[in-house]
């Protein structure tokens, strides 16, 4: 028999087509193709920090940056969606931060967390 993938074989996401050739002991051929399709279904991981605290001195702006960490099981890349984004100004108070992250397949994964700023 010959096939163009082996039992075992590994596939990346999409579509892959394997053909197998089968030959008998009278050298009869036959013949199949079929095709494997993999799909990337799972989010990525996503993780943001639980509550951002700043006290900011009284006439400095109030620019705040934070970092999330993410992760996915495929090798596309991740988009991050950072509302507010990290580096903008905050007014005193509390703000709500909301964080997507979008694999390559289109999954998606989110988080949320407060901003809070406190002037001296």
């Amino acid at each position: 028999m010959v096939q163009t993938h082996t039992s075992g074989t590994t596939f990346n996401i999409g579509q892959h087509r394997v053909n197998v050739t089968g030959t008998d002991t009278s050298g009869n051929k036959k013949k199949c193709k079929f095709s494997i399709i993999v799909q990337d279904k799972e989010k990525p991981t996503l993780k943001c920090p639980k509550v951002k605290r700043v006290t900011l001195a009284k006439g400095t702006p109030g620019t705040v940056t934070w970092k999330v960490r993410t992760t996915d099981n495929s090798l596309g890349d991740i988009v991050l969606i950072q509302k507010p984004a990290p580096g903008s100004k905050f007014k005193k108070g509390t703000t709500r931060v909301m964080v997507t992250a979008r694999d390559s397949s289109g999954n998606t994964k989110k988080c949320k967390f407060n901003v809070i700023v406190k002037r001296k």
